[in-house]
């Protein structure tokens, strides 16, 4: 595995190459992918430099006969669907939430890890961060802000759950339907930026005098090598593609 290649240098890459190859949108997706090395003799793995090149890297390879498998995050392709052009592609395999770290999330099954008062205190957190997430992704300045990459300690306070000061600002600027924040809600666990839900579930686990304390990037390397359902169906779907031939 190297660093981020663009697009131009991936594809003149795979053009030159016979080795099953396995690209991937960025370098966060690496080190669950690891294992997987050692299932696929030769398996090469490019990382492109977000999920554009991936994309445009699917789109110039028709004309390579070397095994290729792209994996990209669906992002808010899981809320919007996923655009028809790219609908059943050869050759491109999505996660089924927002990205890697939810179907992990999901596989490790960390909502059943939180207990007693926590249960209550996530939902009421999740449904905070659902109104706030629907605002982002439903607001005029959508695509240019990108207010979702925000900390989730910018978002919320988890001491009194509630907003703070620039996410309730942001919220009172861009209002959203009621029933789409429920939508959200809803399929917090799929929908909801992977990052974030990842930290969420840090800022519960590590809180003082909480026992036990837990490493959610430990539980989520776990379900990579587990047999959860979502994790089982990206690897079955990458050996299919790159032992086909």
């Amino acid at each position: 595995m190297g660093g981020p290649l663009n697009k131009d240098e991936i594809v003149s890459y795979l053009a030159n190459s016979t080795l099953p190859t396995l690209v991937v949108e960025g370098r966060d997706d690496m080190s669950f992918l690891r294992p997987i090395e050692k299932q696929i003799k030769g398996l090469d793995i490019l990382v492109a430099d977000g999920k554009d090149a991936a994309l445009h890297v699917l789109d110039s390879i028709d004309n390579i006969e070397c095994p290729i498998a792209i994996l990209v995050d669906l992002d808010f392709w899981s809320i919007d669907g996923i655009p028809p052009q790219y609908e059943g592609r050869p050759r491109l395999i999505v996660t089924d939430g927002y990205s890697i770290e939810n179907d992990l999330i999901r596989d490790a099954n960390l909502f059943e890890l939180l207990h007693g008062p926590e249960i209550d205190r996530f939902h009421r957190a999740a449904l905070l961060l659902s109104k706030w997430f629907a605002c982002c992704r439903f607001s005029k300045n959508f695509s240019k802000d990108r207010p979702w990459n925000a900390r989730i300690k910018k978002v919320i306070s988890l001491e009194d759950l509630s907003y703070e000061k620039t996410a309730l600002t942001f919220m009172t600027i861009f209002s959203v339907e009621p029933e789409r924040a429920s939508y959200i809600f809803d399929n917090f666990h799929k929908f909801f930026r992977g990052k974030s839900l990842k930290s969420l579930y840090q800022l519960f686990f590590s809180t003082p005098n909480r026992q036990p304390n837990l490493e959610v990037g430990s539980l989520m390397a776990g379900a990579w090598v587990g047999n959860g359902a979502f994790v089982t169906r990206i690897r079955t779907e990458i050996r299919d593609i790159l032992l086909s031939n």
